[in-house]
């Protein structure tokens, strides 16, 4: 090969190698770019997700909060109106039928108003315990298992109706729901429970 043809060889080589590095770094910088901005946009989006989470946790910690007040409220109409013994200075029975059908009512309108921020468990749970709830309510509203004389029921049922709705309230049914709702709300505001303690109970 004549020493002409080498020299332009080597020259359309170097061309060549130029070439090939120009394009590398062409396509390096692309590819660079490229990614870069599906990151920027993952991290954009990873951002929006953590602020909904976080918006979403605390419009959940506020309905939980909300909730379980008003359960507690209506808990403790509920036991005055049903425990066995009445004082003689307390309101009369009428009365604490309306105050537990208020804060009966309040509780059952703010958790169907918000249900949606609440899993599927704590609202079987909760509803659940409205039931409960209902069926001791209706004894003395409605079948006046309360009022001697003019009850539903007769003498002998009507104390064995108020006794069993009393264990209901306060070491039977509602208890156990309760304590169960309760463990459903800490897991939700992420309130870890200690192995053991009487709330895994």
């Amino acid at each position: 090969m004549a020493i002409g043809e080498w020299i332009n060889l080597i020259r359309d080589l170097g061309f060549l190698s130029v070439g090939a590095g120009l394009l590398y770094f062409i396509a390096k910088s692309a590819i660079t770019q490229y990614f870069d901005k599906q990151l920027q946009q993952y991290q954009t989006e990873l951002e929006k997700e953590k602020i909904r989470f976080s918006d979403l946790h605390t419009k959940r910690g506020e309905v939980v909060g909300e909730l379980f007040t008003k359960m507690v409220d209506f808990e403790e109409d509920m036991r005055s109106l049903v425990k066995p013994f009445q004082g003689t200075g307390e309101i009369p029975q009428h009365e604490k039928i309306k105050q537990a059908a208020d804060s009966g009512e309040s509780f059952r309108e703010y958790y169907e108003k918000n249900r949606v921020y609440l899993p599927p468990d704590v609202c079987e749970t909760t509803e659940e315990m409205l039931g409960e709830f209902k069926e001791v309510f209706d004894d003395f509203a409605i079948y006046r298992v309360h009022e001697q004389g003019t009850s539903a029921f007769d003498p002998i049922e009507r104390m064995d109706v108020w006794v069993e709705d009393w264990e209901k309230i306060d070491d039977d049914t509602v208890p156990e729901l309760k304590r169960e709702l309760e463990n459903h709300f800490r897991e939700l505001l992420g309130v870890e429970l200690r192995q053991g303690s009487d709330q895994d109970t």
